[in-house]
């Protein structure tokens, strides 16, 4: 009897010490909070709301969440239920699924990167915008709240930030013109009274000073 206990320990400690060490200590896979750091990207920026994913050796994935939602940082940030791109160490570049809103429009987020060596700063690139944000804010993985009813959101144009650039070009239009405008008075009285009947100007020059005057104003006003 003791022969038989004896050797049924002895073929359990064989067995024991044949398993492959991956069997035996197998660490639980990563989750996607933990790959973002990995690379260097803070974890919250996706929310609590994963529920898989996918990750290729070339640094492409799959994010699949439970449900399309939005979490409120310094922008309202919309994620579609399935989110892809491609990871880099310190960035997430051909970016899809995820919208920021600009006054009342919805933008595609395109990339996403951080200073290397880190820094406080992280930044969101959308068509030729590209945004600086406090990364502490995507530090803490937030909880996602349910989506935005914004309709079809591929489709919109690219205009995330555009629209204040826009604005800064109307305004030097407009100063342009305004400082042009202050200058075409004295400019009109100068010529008014070099060119009037009752200026000095002989009577030979007279069909000169005309037609200079009509160049002038001209300039003035360019045309």
């Amino acid at each position: 009897m003791e022969n038989s206990h004896l050797g049924i320990t002895l073929l359990s400690l064989f067995l024991f010490f044949s398993l492959p060490k991956s069997t035996l200590s197998q660490d639980p896979p990563l989750t996607v909070f933990e790959i973002l750091q990995k690379y260097g990207l803070p974890g919250g920026l996706l929310p609590n709301t994963v529920k898989s994913y996918s990750l290729s050796d070339d640094g492409s994935f799959t994010v699949y969440l439970e449900k399309e939602c939005h979490v409120e940082f310094d922008y309202l940030v919309n994620y579609e239920k399935i989110i892809t791109g491609k990871l880099g160490y310190g960035s997430i570049t051909n970016l899809k699924g995820i919208q920021v809103q600009k006054f009342f429009l919805w933008l595609d987020v395109d990339e996403i990167k951080v200073d290397l060596p880190p820094s406080d700063s992280i930044y969101f690139q959308v068509g030729w915008i590209n945004k600086k944000l406090d990364a502490d804010q995507f530090k803490t993985v937030h909880s996602c709240r349910a989506g935005v009813s914004h309709g079809s959101l591929g489709g919109l144009w690219k205009q995330f930030l555009e629209m204040d650039a826009y604005i800064f070009q109307i305004y030097w239009i407009i100063m342009y013109w305004k400082g042009l405008k202050s200058l075409m008075g004295p400019l009109e009285a100068a010529v008014a009274a070099v060119t009037a009947p009752s200026s000095p100007v002989h009577a030979p020059h007279r069909h000169i000073a005309l037609p200079m005057r009509a160049g002038v104003l001209a300039l003035a006003r360019g045309t």
